[in-house]
Formats: structure tokens, C-alpha cells, sequence
């Protein structure tokens, strides 16, 4: 776990496991009207505490496998659990906590970053007021947003604004986060 100012060693727990079993997920061609798959088989394991990445070409089907192991999307073959829990017991998932960021900002433009937090805690989290603004703060300071933190999220920048998405999801403590393209918005120059 990454404290902001050192990296410290926590025990994994089994929340965080993820296994996909021969998952597959097929649409309907635009043009034939004819099955074809965007995910062919993906089988694989994914121990708590692993950091995962992957890569592959635009249309590769990256986006699908995550929705997919989130539960977003039904995949029309297969299973997903998440710690042992299946992808289709979705009271349950709540419990454990996943979060998913995805490509595009989830954030609402005209808002200040503590606003965003402060919004998406009370829809997401039943927690006292004070709680809530310590988390929020907490999170920011986490994602080095502080110094931002009165500013619209309309004027930051593209790793900003990505920042701002993924504290979103921080602030439920979820026990495994998706990030779908979480270098999308940067400058790489």
C-alpha cells in the first residue's frame, strides 16, 4: 500500500482474488447480422494484492474483459467470481467492493474536486457528514489533489481529471479497482 510518502507491506486478503473461467462474450456482427465474438475464451487467475495489466491493440477487446470481470457485462459463456463470490450475486459483491473507472471521465465538469468526492460519497457511502469530508480529504491528499481541490474539474488536466475519477472510486475502498485505460488524457510528451 502506497502511503503517499512510503510503500507498506499488507497482508492480502481473499476478497481480492479474481478467477475467469472460459468467459466469452459474442454479439451480433453490425453488417452480417452474424454472431462473432469480441472476447474469445479468456480463462485465468488473479491472486489478491497482484497488479495486472493489459495490453493489446485498439479493438483488441481490453475494454470488454473488464467490463466483464466487473460484471458490467454478461459474458454469454463462462463465470467470473470475485473472492470466491460469483459475478452473479451482485448483493453480495456490494459487500466486498469493486470499483471500475473507466475510459472516459466520470466526473461532472462544473464541479470543484472536493464537491465531486463530497456528491459521489453521499449517493455511494451512508456516512456521517464529518466522516465523509475527512475520507474525501484523505483521498485527495492520496492522489496529490489537494492543491486543487477547489478547482473545477473542467479547467484540470487529463491526468487530473483521471485522478479526480479514481478517488471517486477510492472513497469506497473497494477491495479490487478496474481502471480502464488510466494513462488515457495524459501527455506522454
Amino acid at each position: 500500500e502506497f502511503t503517499g510518502k512510503q510503500i507498506r507491506r499488507t497482508e492480502p486478503s481473499r476478497l481480492g482474488t479474481i478467477e475467469a473461467r472460459n468467459i466469452r462474450v459474442t454479439v451480433k456482427d453490425r453488417n452480417s447480422g452474424l454472431p462473432k465474438d469480441i472476447l474469445d475464451v479468456a480463462r485465468f487467475s488473479i491472486a489478491s494484492g497482484e497488479f495486472i495489466g493489459i495490453l493489446g491493440g485498439s479493438g483488441q477487446g481490453k475494454s470488454t474483459l473488464l467490463k466483464a470481470l466487473c460484471g458490467i457485462i454478461q459474458p454469454n459463456t463462462g463465470s467470473v467470481t470475485i473472492g470466491g463470490i460469483s459475478l452473479a450475486n451482485q448483493k453480495a459483491l456490494r459487500d466486498i467492493g469493486v470499483g471500475y473507472v473507466p475510459q472516459e471521465d466520470i466526473v461532472h465538469p462544473e464541479l470543484t474536486i472536493t464537491q465531486a468526492l463530497y456528491y459521489a460519497g453521499r449517493l455511494r457511502l451512508n456516512l456521517p457528514e464529518r466522516e465523509l469530508r475527512s475520507l474525501a480529504t484523505r483521498v485527495m491528499e492520496l492522489l496529490s489533489l489537494t492543491d486543487y481541490s477547489e478547482k473545477k474539474v473542467a479547467v484540470l488536466s487529463g491526468g487530473q481529471r483521471k485522478r479526480v475519477s479514481i478517488a471517486i472510486e477510492l472513497l469506497a475502498r473497494p477491495s479490487v479497482l478496474f481502471l480502464d485505460e488510466p494513462s488515457s488524457g495524459l501527455d506522454l510528451q
